[in-house]
């Protein structure tokens, strides 16, 4: 058999915030943060919203973690799976939109939790939820190079989202959850038929007000006034959004598998951006996806944001539903609003879930 040295995921690593949240929390901590005069949400109506979108819990991150605490926990599994330790990474690329600190990479705070690293490239990438596909791109394009700084490289995803959302803005509130995700990434010998990692990314800048945060970046900084009407937190036009995203992940989808010359009968498991049920069923509708293809995880996580594919991921493979050899078709959208897509190859997993060994 013909071999090639390809970048390959070796490793795969998920977090989660340890508070788990349910519908009805959601609904007492809306009630506490109504002012007077605010309507109420019964709670009732709260978990049949939260369920029609999907959602049955959520993991919330506690007071003083953030996005390296989930980052770390990810980055630490995936290692032990491809059996690394810091001291070999040569790069941690980590997308968040949430830091630990403004300025500060949150890579370096992962590598010092794990024990230090002081010959380690460290980057944040700002991508909204197709972060994590950048990210991944940039660390397969590093490894690809022979001029690169080799292997093996993490690509993770840290999402502390619940510290962006607001009891008093109820169209966030309920959907979001915390979450990291991690792949580590190193150049493997592999079938040279098999297939490659692919990518193609997109943009439509005339919806990026429909999902972001009005205040916080350097064009609008925070004041007190814009804190008092909680513009410092997630908005979003639920349908605009929905429309959007479920055209938006289709083309895409339909653009990265014809970029691979695949098509679905080539893809074993499909995994769209866990943000909202009835954007899933609806991209899985339009591509024709058969039921034992979808990978849905939404109720048990939320949206977490860029940490939402590699999760999947990585519970994919603990449930027995990935395997060596499979290919991955993933999907995402976010704020931008940008969209992306990637075929996702498991060339170098281990041949079994290593839990049920």
């Amino acid at each position: 058999m013909p071999v090639e040295r390809r970048p390959e995921i070796i490793g795969l690593g998920k977090a989660q915030g340890s508070r788990v949240i349910t519908n009805f929390d959601v609904a007492q901590m809306m009630d506490e943060g109504r002012k007077d005069g605010e309507r109420k949400i019964p709670a009732k109506v709260v978990d049949k919203l939260a369920k029609r979108v999907g959602l049955d819990k959520r993991g919330w991150l506690n007071d003083g973690e953030g996005a390296s605490y989930l980052g770390t926990i990810a980055t630490k599994q995936a290692m032990e799976m491809a059996g690394v330790t810091i001291g070999d990474v040569k790069s941690v690329m980590v997308a968040t939109g949430l830091p630990d600190y403004l300025g500060v990479p949150t890579g370096t705070i992962i590598v010092e939790n794990l024990g230090g690293n002081k010959k380690i490239q460290t980057a944040d990438i700002s991508g909204a939820c197709p972060g994590f596909f950048h990210a991944l791109k940039s660390v397969t394009d590093s490894l690809s190079n022979p001029y690169g700084i080799g292997g093996p490289q993490v690509c993770v995803a840290a999402e502390p989202a619940s510290k962006g959302i607001n009891a008093r803005v109820p169209e966030t509130y309920m959907l979001f959850g915390d979450g990291g995700g991690a792949f580590v990434m190193d150049l493997v010998d592999v079938d040279s038929t098999s297939p490659m990692f692919t990518f193609d990314f997109g943009n439509d800048p005339s919806l990026r007000e429909n999902l972001y945060v009005p205040v916080g970046g350097s064009r609008v900084p925070t004041t007190i006034e814009s804190l008092e009407q909680n513009l410092n937190c997630i908005r979003m036009d639920g349908p605009k959004v929905k429309e959007a995203a479920i055209r938006y992940m289709t083309e895409i989808a339909e653009s990265v598998l014809a970029k691979a010359h695949m098509t679905l009968d080539d893809i074993d498991l499909v995994i769209p951006h866990q943000a909202n049920l009835e954007i899933i069923n609806g991209v899985a509708a339009n591509l024709q996806v058969p039921d034992e293809k979808l990978y849905v995880n939404i109720q048990r996580y939320g949206n977490t944001s860029a940490a939402s594919v590699p999760i999947a991921i990585r519970e994919a493979w603990e449930e027995g539903r990935l395997k060596r050899g499979d290919k991955v078709l993933a999907v995402t959208f976010g704020a931008g609003l940008n969209f992306a897509g990637a075929i996702i190859p498991m060339n170098a997993l281990p041949q079994a879930n290593q839990s049920q060994q």
